[in-house]
């Protein structure tokens, strides 16, 4: 019906519309691109039809096509000394990538026969390169500045579920790349020799020791702010901020501005400082109450927040509820086997 209403005269839009459908206006296409967007067999038709031809009704795999050719433009053809540079670039680039081909065929084939990974590599001229022990994600533990590139995750992958007695194995990289490696040994999981890291654990030690000297310090001018008294020794200092202002965050929201607003006047309380290498002791002296018709847009921002709050409360609360009316249970040895798992019990492997 739409294809006869064409034909007679009506436009394509007016005839599309009248049967409850839309027209989609296609422009500049070539052939292949337009088959890509019907079919095979609806483009042939298309682009063997006249201009101001209506093709159609055609049935593909995505229903039924009618198509009306607006204008056709010819492309004149080039001659042989305008293609040639192209021709020769094209085959170039296709001849390359059938010797690359041949060359991971050949390479499979060879270690199929029986040949050690160093006989392939010599035999075919490939260069060699030895990684130092790595880690599932690419870092070297003897080489803190080592970092595999990213591009070789494929491999990493694929070795980390080897053997050291696997043949060797061909891994397809990202951008129609391939990497040729062999497995030489895996490193089973364990504390790194004291040697290799006596200047880090140090550090460490050094560290913890003058942590907890700073919060013995700091828990006695804790306990004589208690008292009423004035704690001596350390370094005092004034802090002050608006709630709107970390709302809005023109203030940096560290440890101690944070206890501000947890406190109430007179009280103090003990923080860590925000580098984790120190301690302070928080009091607030005193609290003024703001004028929200100063800034009514902070209401808003409350609402919003109280809003994200209670909706979070109402996720954790049937949650708790599920559970509690399904019987869940906990398998601590499993969860806790796993955060091990996850915190670092892998392999190494070179």
């Amino acid at each position: 019906s739409i294809a006869q209403k064409i034909r007679g005269g009506m436009a394509l839009a007016d005839a599309a519309k009248a049967a409850g459908t839309d027209p989609i206006l296609v422009k500049g296409s070539e052939k292949s691109a337009f088959a890509e967007q019907s079919a095979a067999e609806v483009a042939t038709a298309a682009f063997a039809a006249p201009k101001g031809g209506v093709v159609g009704p055609i049935k593909s795999a995505l229903g039924w096509h009618i198509i009306r050719v607006d204008a056709i433009t010819k492309i004149g053809g080039k001659s042989l000394d305008q293609m040639r540079g192209e021709i020769a670039k094209a085959l170039a680039t296709q001849k390359a990538a059938d010797a690359f081909a041949d060359l991971l065929a050949q390479i499979d084939a060879d270690v199929a026969d029986g040949q050690t990974f160093d006989d392939v590599a010599k035999a075919r001229g490939l260069k060699i390169v030895s990684t130092p022990p790595m880690t599932a994600n690419g870092t070297a533990l003897n080489q803190p500045g080592f970092k595999l590139d990213a591009s070789f995750a494929p491999m990493l992958k694929d070795a980390f579920q080897a053997e050291p007695n696997d043949d060797p194995a061909l891994v397809q990289l990202s951008g129609e790349k391939d990497v040729f490696y062999n497995l030489d040994r895996v490193i089973a999981a364990a504390p790194r020799p004291l040697a290799d890291i006596k200047d880090r654990v140090t550090a460490d030690f050094i560290a913890e020791r003058a942590n907890k000297a700073s919060r013995r310090a700091a828990e006695i001018a804790l306990a004589k702010l208690a008292a009423g008294e004035k704690p001596t020794g350390g370094t005092a200092r004034a802090l002050s901020a608006r709630r709107v202002d970390i709302l809005q965050k023109t203030v940096k929201l560290t440890p101690e501005i944070q206890q501000l607003f947890d406190l109430r006047p007179g009280k103090a309380k003990l923080v860590a400082s925000a580098d984790r290498q120190g301690w302070v002791v928080v009091r607030v002296d005193r609290i003024e109450r703001g004028n929200l018709n100063e800034n009514p847009s902070l209401l808003a921002a409350t609402q919003a927040q109280l809003s994200n709050a209670v909706g979070q409360e109402y996720t954790e609360q049937f949650a708790a509820a599920v559970k509690a009316e399904l019987g869940v249970k906990r398998n601590q040895g499993a969860i806790d086997a796993l955060r091990k798992s996850l915190a670092g019990s892998g392999a190494a492997a070179r």
